[in-house]
């Protein structure tokens, strides 16, 4: 026959819980019914054994081995059921035996590294995003084994290898990123059943203050800049667009007349960002009709900008220009929304790392920075 047990439990309706098993049909099936007191759970028990006993376990002969398991887990649970729901037996075989068909089914770290940037290359991710994901999977590759099996790798082998990496918060967290894609591919694949990433240790990223130019600091890189620099210096300093936006710009997308710049990318989608008046003058003079704003790499453009803030003699800020385009058009406007929209950020984020870092007057002085009075504009600022 099936198994029926009864006991109390703390609910604040019940007092009883009947829970019984057996196997119907072939399948298990386990269920739980509640009561408000004992004695009509124990009616409900008195009626539901006949049942059990009539439906028969199905199971055959019990071997030693099967009958110390039982065993065994009575034991080990028989404390812990006054502390909280243990899981029916049946559950716990069935998850494992789904474990072990997964392990069987699975394959060796090596493809299924193979298997994920392959997908990711046809859904035409980024080379520099596939750049990224590889090497970060080869690294894992490399650590733990190419041959090792996926459904073989706990969360805490996952924890051991980050805590090994040697890197700071932030790449460590980039190197979980790349793990947990990596694991959901092998979900999505049938060769484990759950994610080991999912639970793995994350570290806490401190937040690092924005860098900004003075005005002073702008002119003098705007004067050490030339031709296509100068014209990607404009954009991500009064227009605030990022480094990889400005070299995938085309001429066509900038309309100086209109005063505004088309943008789409799939990283913030498409939107439109103002001209100013200053920058359409530092704009006009190497501005072009067709073409790109930059024509290289981003590599490339990284390197040309940095040249131009060692020539003006500038220690060169992370991101600093488009920072700078942000702090100084937020104190500008006194808009959040509206800038965050031009910006293609949150408004979160936006008032997070860009508000009240310089006041409405220095904001509305950076946009009268132009190429025949800067000068004056900058001995004026406080």
């Amino acid at each position: 026959m099936g198994t029926i047990s009864l006991r109390p439990v703390k609910h604040r309706r019940y007092t009883w819980r009947v829970s019984y098993s057996a196997m119907l049909e072939g399948a298990p099936v386990y269920r739980q019914r509640y009561f408000k007191s004992r004695t009509a759970a124990e009616d409900f028990k008195r009626e539901l054994t006949p049942a059990l006993a009539a439906a028969g376990t199905e199971l055959g002969e019990i071997s030693p081995e099967e009958r110390r398991a039982l065993s065994l887990w009575r034991e080990r649970t028989r404390e812990l059921r006054d502390k909280i729901e243990v899981p029916p037996l049946d559950a716990v075989l069935a998850a494992e035996a789904e474990r072990l068909s997964a392990s069987v089914a699975s394959v060796t770290l090596a493809i299924a590294i193979q298997a994920t940037l392959d997908k990711r290359i046809r859904e035409g991710r980024k080379p520099r995003t596939i750049d990224d994901l590889r090497y970060r999977l080869r690294r894992l590759e490399r650590d733990m084994g190419g041959d090792r099996i996926v459904a073989t790798i706990t969360t805490e082998a996952i924890d051991l290898w980050l805590r090994d990496l040697d890197q700071g918060p932030q790449s460590i967290v980039n190197f979980r990123r790349a793990a947990h894609t990596l694991f959901a591919e092998c979900v999505r694949r049938g060769w484990r059943t759950l994610n080991p990433v999912a639970h793995a240790e994350k570290p806490r990223v401190p937040q690092r203050e924005i860098g900004i130019l003075a005005p002073g600091e702008a002119l003098r890189v705007l004067t050490a800049a030339e031709g296509a620099v100068r014209a990607g210096v404009v954009l991500q300093l009064f227009c605030g667009l990022r480094e990889s936006e400005v070299v995938s710009l085309a001429w066509a997308a900038v309309n100086i007349p209109g005063g505004h710049i088309r943008i789409e990318t799939s990283k913030t989608g498409r939107r439109l960002v103002p001209i100013p008046a200053n920058a359409a003058e530092w704009l006009s003079p190497v501005a072009s009709t067709q073409g790109r704003v930059w024509n290289g790499t981003r590599f490339d453009y990284s390197a040309a900008v940095r040249a131009a803030f060692v020539k003006a003699g500038v220690p060169r800020v992370r991101n600093g220009l488009r920072h700078s385009a942000i702090t100084y058009r937020l104190a500008a406007t006194q808009n959040l929304a509206q800038t965050a929209l031009e910006a293609g950020n949150s408004p979160h984020m936006v008032r997070l790392h860009y508000a009240e870092l310089v006041a409405k007057e220095q904001g509305n002085a950076f946009f009268e920075i132009r190429p025949d009075h800067g000068e004056n504009v900058v001995t004026m600022l406080p």
